[in-house]
C-alpha cells in the first residue's frame, strides 16, 4: 500500500513522547524555488557541463574510452543546471513535517529526521516568490582530525504556506 502523505503522519509517532504536544503538521507546497546559492550554481553548472562535453569530445578523438569516462562529469553538470530542481520537486510528494513542543520531525522519502529543541540554531526565514516560506537552520560540523575542517549542514521546514503557524510552533519548542 502506498504511503498517503495527506492523511498519514504516523511516521512521527515513535518520536512523540507521552507529554509531547503536536503543534503543527504539514507538507511542502509544489513549485520550484530558487535561492541565492542557485543563482551562482546555475551559471557554474552551465560552464561545467560545456567544459565536460568539450573535454569528452576532444579526448575521445584520441582515446575513445574517454567519452564513457566523461559521462559522470556531464551528469554532474546537468544536475547543477537543473536536475537539482527536478529532484527536489519530486521529493516534495514524499515529504511531511510534524512539530511538537520538543522537536521538529521530518519524513523525506524513506528517511525520518528529528531535531530536538537543543539542536536548533539560529533560524533563517526565506519568503519565496511563489508565496511559500522556508525556515532553515544550520549546524556547523567541526572535524579536528589531522586537518581542521568546518562544514555546514542545513535543515529545516521548506516551502510551506502557513508561515505564521509554523513560526509560532517553532517558537514554542522547548530548548
Amino acid at each position: 500500500m502506498a504511503w498517503d502523505i495527506d492523511t498519514d503522519y504516523s511516521f512521527a509517532d515513535i518520536h512523540i513522547g507521552n507529554g509531547d504536544i503536536v503543534l503543527w503538521k504539514g507538507r511542502p507546497e509544489k513549485g520550484i524555488t530558487v535561492n541565492s546559492n542557485d543563482l551562482i550554481m546555475i551559471p557554474f553548472g552551465i560552464f561545467f557541463t560545456a567544459f565536460a562535453v568539450f573535454w569528452a569530445f576532444m579526448a575521445s578523438r584520441v582515446f575513445p574510452i574517454m567519452a564513457v569516462l566523461s559521462i559522470p562529469f556531464i551528469l554532474i553538470g546537468l544536475y547543477l543546471v537543473g536536475g537539482k530542481f527536478i529532484i527536489n520537486e519530486r521529493m516534495k510528494d514524499k515529504t511531511a513535517y510534524v512539530i511538537t513542543n520538543k522537536a521538529i520531525i521530518r519524513k523525506r522519502g524513506n528517511r525520518v529526521d528529528v531535531w530536538y529543541g537543543s539542536d536548533l540554531t539560529n533560524m533563517k526565514v526565506y519568503t519565496h516568490k511563489n508565496g511559500t516560506t522556508s525556515f532553515i537552520f544550520a549546524n556547523s560540523l567541526i572535524n579536528r582530525g589531522r586537518t581542521y575542517r568546518v562544514s555546514n549542514e542545513y535543515y529545516g521546514i521548506e516551502n510551506v504556506r502557513d508561515a505564521k503557524d509554523v513560526s509560532e510552533a517553532i517558537r514554542k519548542i522547548e530548548r
